[in-house]
């Protein structure tokens, strides 16, 4: 029961060792459904061959979730996301479905928590980088999900941890 926060890569990890299975790419997904994908996600390459972020809201679905009471609100506004692989579902898991994104009438799972676990929390954004582009006082950095907000993920984390450590 070690406490987890997952970020992008690492929800896609905590699914699969969960029993989940993945969309291997997003684009492809949707062309398969008939539907044409946005780069909602992650951006095309530009000019220099290089990808950005791309800042897109996420909807809170379970307002008991750990992601909930980080968020205190029912959406996550201009989440840093920068992936192609998504989790497809969480069916038969001890998971369960946090956050989503809507595109064109597909949800794309955006958040899950393991539901056996203390604190196991993965997003498939990236709120480190919001707090590094404030930080650094990126040019883009308005964008995206405000500083504090991005800190909010680790200072849950964090207090979990302080909490568990003075109860054990």
């Amino acid at each position: 029961d070690i406490p987890v926060l997952g970020l992008c890569r690492g929800m896609q990890m905590l699914a699969v060792v969960s029993g989940c299975d993945m969309i291997q790419d997003l684009g492809q997904y949707f062309g398969q459904r008939g539907k044409v994908y946005n780069n909602l996600h992650r951006s095309l390459r530009n000019e220099d061959g290089k990808r950005h972020y791309v800042p897109h809201n996420v909807v809170v679905t379970d307002h008991e979730s750990m992601l909930y009471n980080i968020v205190l609100g029912d959406t996550v506004y201009n989440v840093p996301s920068w992936h192609h692989q998504v989790v497809g579902s969480v069916d038969g898991a001890k998971l369960k479905i946090a956050g989503v994104t809507s595109t064109d009438g597909i949800d794309i799972i955006e958040a899950i928590e393991r539901t056996d676990k203390g604190f196991a929390l993965g997003v498939q954004y990236h709120p480190e980088e919001a707090v590094r582009k404030h930080l650094a006082g990126d040019s883009d950095a308005q964008d995206f999900m405000p500083l504090c907000e991005g800190v909010n993920y680790f200072r849950a984390l964090v207090n979990f941890c302080k909490n568990k450590l003075n109860t054990d």
